[in-house]
């Protein structure tokens, strides 16, 4: 074994009187299965026991930012998990020979590993008092750039597509047919990357994905066959624009849509204009970043609309500080209670919520742990994982494709808590106007008032649009402030016409 060596030399272990003792902040593969790594977000700590299995980890402000492998199997496929993990920058790696020091943010560009952070002889720069002081980090922060991480590359792939497809004089898709071909593929894709069986729709590799999608008609009745295997609101094929007639996907998707869709897919270049090649053929779907789904909603809106709609996405860390304020405390103060239900009144692409399901999820697990000891078990635990998120999960934003994309998010969320082999013909809930408004908050004719007046929530959470540069004309939230004052008799005031503030207002109605 070459790890304890090397941990020696980087001054995070030592032995005396015969003792050995570690550093703070490292920690084992085994200790992903105890509640001393509680500290991870669930996310991140069962990405790391499932997927990755370091031989141990560093940790500093409770982020694992060094990865430690000791003659690990697979070696290319691993640094490609690594690379689509998105969290850890650097990477050590012992190959039977020596020890390498990689970049987990860079990706070679042939594909087939991770670029190297630095030669073994300068080793010394990743001792324990370099580390935690950041001289480390400031002497290579240039090799982690954000151009070169997994979700710049998948977005920038994803943009060049979406522009294409809804250009008024190339593809001519409506942007919403756009999203939801676009989405429709990615959850395809997840489902090749988690390796569940898809041979009753004639696909057991990528390959054979490829080759749907090269016949429109092939490539349709395969959509309809996942939507009815799967149910619920995922990538709707039928639906109204601008409340126009009924539009079918079908009649406005040509060959050459789905011939750009194939190049991305394929890592082709995606028009012979493209700068680079797409790196579809070597993300991995099993390991989706949620921020990375934030991301795809700011392409899905448009970057020159979220000013106006005060509609930015929410930094992970703050999600998880948030988190820890409230679910995790009401869970530590409530230890036999696995539900706790939860609103957010301006769920964007549902960050907040994606999370809160996974605490959720994992909580019922630890209290149930019987739910995996037979098949009627099994069965009984996949109609629960349904019931945790209807029962708990709430969510109203104006804009439909955030909610398209946070019911697609809460959607694998549910996939990622089942086996492989368990997942063809589980039907995902319904969540359109029963869990998930397409709505303006501050409308209070809308159908939600009444459905949700029916609830008691533990928490209303999120982040509310921050904006305060609005048309002339007084806006919704406005009236609703006014109204309020002319009920209550107040002075109450919003500043600046801070939207933000008016929110904070209104959840007192629901609570």
């Amino acid at each position: 074994m070459q790890l304890i060596p090397l941990l020696e030399t980087l001054n995070l272990s030592e032995l005396s009187d015969k003792d050995r003792t570690y550093k703070d902040g490292l920690y084992f593969y085994n200790d992903l299965s105890k509640q001393n790594t509680d500290f991870l977000s669930i996310r991140v700590k069962e990405t790391l026991k499932d997927c990755i299995k370091p031989s141990a980890f560093f940790c500093i402000n409770n982020e694992p930012l060094i990865l430690f492998f000791d003659n690990p199997e697979n070696l290319e496929e691993l640094q490609k998990q690594i690379w689509n993990f998105n969290q850890s920058p650097t990477i050590f790696i012992h190959d039977c020979k020596q020890w390498l020091i990689k970049n987990g943010f860079k990706l070679l560009d042939n594909k087939t590993g991770l670029d190297v952070l630095t030669e073994s002889n300068n080793i010394s720069d990743f001792e324990y008092f370099e580390i935690i002081t950041g001289k480390t980090w400031e002497k290579y922060k240039n090799n982690f750039e954000q151009k070169n991480r997994v979700d710049s590359y998948l977005l920038k792939n994803i943009e060049e597509v979406r522009n294409i497809l809804i250009n008024p004089e190339i593809g001519k898709l409506y942007p919403k047919i756009a999203n939801h071909l676009i989405g429709r593929v990615i959850f395809i894709r997840y489902l090749i990357d988690r390796n569940v069986d898809l041979s009753t729709y004639n696909v057991i590799e990528k390959k054979d994905f490829y080759e749907i999608l090269k016949d429109k008609d092939k490539t349709y009745r395969f959509f309809q066959q996942v939507k009815d295997s799967f149910n619920g609101n995922l990538f709707p094929l039928k639906y109204k624009i601008k409340d126009e007639h009924l539009i079918e996907e079908k009649n406005e998707v040509s060959n050459y849509h789905l011939g750009i869709i194939l190049n991305l897919l394929k890592g082709d270049k995606i028009t012979e204009n493209s700068i680079q090649p797409s790196l579809f053929d070597v993300y991995d779907f099993s390991i989706i970043p949620i921020e990375f789904v934030s991301n795809v909603y700011e392409k899905f809106i448009g970057v020159d609309k979220q000013a106006e709609k005060g509609a930015y996405y929410t930094p992970l860390f703050l999600v998880d500080y948030i988190q820890k304020e409230t679910i995790s405390k009401f869970f530590k103060q409530n230890p036999t209670e696995y539900n706790c239900r939860v609103l957010d009144p301006a769920c964007g692409s549902g960050i907040f919520l994606v999370e809160t399901l996974r605490q959720i999820i994992s909580r019922y697990k630890l209290l149930n742990p019987q739910y995996n000891e037979s098949e009627e078990n099994y069965s009984k635990y996949k109609e629960h994982l349904k019931s945790l998120l209807t029962d708990n999960i709430f969510g109203i934003d104006k804009d439909e494709n955030a909610i398209s994309v946070a019911i697609f998010s809460l959607y694998i969320t549910l996939l990622d808590n089942l086996k492989p082999k368990t997942i063809v013909g589980f039907q995902f809930p319904l969540l359109e106007s029963t869990n998930f408004f397409s709505a303006d908050f501050f409308n209070k004719d809308h159908i939600f008032n009444e459905k949700l007046k029916n609830y008691e929530f533990q928490f209303i959470l999120g982040n509310p649009p921050w904006a305060t540069k609005h048309p002339k004309e007084k806006q919704l939230f406005e009236k609703y402030i006014e109204k309020r004052k002319e009920k209550e008799k107040s002075s109450l005031e919003i500043i600046h016409r801070e939207i933000a503030e008016a929110f904070l207002i209104r959840v007192s109605d629901l609570n």
